[in-house]
């Protein structure tokens, strides 16, 4: 009796997920008025720092609001711990051995790898996107499918002489005044921030003394200002209920939690536990928080189907989160998640590893297994302890499950001055500043 009980719950769950399957899926293809799109990308920002995501200290008015209105992502995970193929991902539902970007300024995509703006483009969209980092230049191959590629970084723009980033203001005032210019098109605009970045600023121009002793959150902070400019732009030109908003991290920050500042060099939910906010139409829940685990691959997939357009290609590793911003349950899966800088800096193993509903398995010559419900700081490897769970893991990662086809992205050839730049931009090896000086080499592209 009890056998078949559960064979029928297990069918009916089955059942359930097929039809909310069919449900987005029908979602994707159906017609709606068109809808405008802005992609914001927050750099060097963990969803833990933010006031929607319980940091009471926070000055995050502007994301607090839209998470309101809109859907927060409770555990959403960047695929790897750097800007540039962590936008990789994000802009083609790939992983990094798919893309072929590991780490910043070595590579640019491929041009036989599709991008989310060239199927905007191709669907009448005006597009737009305005950056703060070098990382980001269009000499790594995210620019196809833009009208405009303002990734500019001159002496008037780049704050501070050892930053070589974009002020906040900078890049929202350029994307103001792209949003402004009259339009009988929908547009699309990407809008990346890096003001939480190292070295940190407190700012005191503008909050005071409030975060002397906290100057990574002045930084998100600021970013907020700049979101909350946005946003009042979107209400007085009566275009919030016309566009969708997704507000995504690219990757988040050690702040020393596992004796790593910065971020790269590990695999920890310090720099993979990223924000992912969507707001805008009227078939988002307000206030719904999936708790599922989603990824960046999910990002391109869901922007689609929002839109009405739809999977345009097979090679998608994401899936649209219809139903979850819906308010809706969807399945849990397995998430690809490396970093090679490790590699790329110090010459050491490249890390890889997964994250899924409760756990992250990390394998190599010290393996590591974390129960992320009861241990979400990852400071307690149960690989001894809960051997089933390790066995599976590791048997499922050495059978190759991800069934990933390595790409080699093309070199990117940077001037000197280009070179500089970046390697100011780069994360320290060991948190200190002076491995930035070191130039980066990726690592070998099937390393595993």
């Amino acid at each position: 009796m009890q056998r078949s009980r559960g064979l029928r719950l297990f069918v009916g769950r089955g059942i359930l997920s097929l039809c909310l399957l069919a449900v987005g899926m029908a979602f994707c293809f159906w017609p709606r008025p068109q809808l405008n799109v802005i992609l914001i990308t927050l750099g060097t920002t963990r969803a833990d720092r933010i006031g929607c995501y319980g940091y009471q200290p926070a000055q995050t008015p502007a994301l607090d609001a839209l998470a309101r209105r809109g859907a927060l992502f409770e555990r959403a995970y960047s695929s790897v711990p750097l800007t540039l193929p962590a936008h990789a991902t994000i802009f083609t539902s790939l992983y990094p051995p798919e893309h072929g970007l590991h780490v910043d300024g070595t590579n640019r995509l491929g041009s036989d790898i599709p991008v989310l703006a060239e199927f905007l483009k191709v669907a009448n969209y005006d597009t737009g996107a305005f950056l703060s980092a070098f990382a980001l230049n269009a000499k790594f191959g995210l620019n196809r499918g833009f009208d405009i590629y303002d990734d500019a970084l001159t002496a008037s723009n780049i704050e501070g002489s050892d930053s070589q980033r974009r002020d906040g203001v900078s890049v929202m005032d350029a994307a103001l005044g792209w949003l402004k210019a009259r339009r009988a098109r929908p547009f699309f605009c990407w809008i990346h921030f890096s003001d939480p970045h190292f070295p940190y600023d407190a700012r005191p121009e503008t909050f005071g003394d409030t975060f002397t002793e906290r100057p990574y959150d002045a930084g998100i902070a600021y970013a907020d200002l700049q979101v909350g400019r946005l946003t009042e732009f979107l209400q007085s030109h009566e275009l919030s209920e016309r566009t969708l908003i997704v507000v995504v991290g690219d990757h988040g920050e050690g702040l020393m939690e596992h004796g790593e500042l910065q971020h790269g060099m590990q695999l920890y939910n310090s720099t993979l536990h990223v924000p992912l906010i969507v707001a805008g139409p009227d078939f988002i829940q307000p206030g719904v928080r999936p708790a599922v685990p989603v990824s960046h691959v999910d990002v391109a997939p869901t922007i689609l189907c929002s839109l009405g357009i739809g999977p345009l290609q097979t090679r998608y590793r994401g899936t649209p989160l219809i139903p979850a911003l819906a308010g809706h349950e969807i399945r849990p899966r397995v998430f690809h998640i490396e970093t090679h800088l490790p590699f790329a800096k110090k010459r050491e193993a490249a890390l890889v590893g997964l994250v899924t509903a409760g756990w992250k398995y990390i394998p190599g010559a010290h393996p590591e297994l974390y129960n992320l419900e009861r241990d979400p700081g990852e400071t307690n490897n149960v690989v001894t302890t809960e051997t089933s769970q390790f066995k599976k893991f590791a048997d499922w990662f050495r059978r190759g499950q991800f069934n990933m086809e390595p790409h080699n992205a093309p070199v990117a050839h940077l001037t000197s001055a280009e070179a500089l730049i970046l390697r100011r931009e780069e994360p320290a090896a060991a948190g200190s500043a002076g491995d930035a000086d070191r130039p980066l080499s990726d690592a070998p592209p099937n390393a595993q």
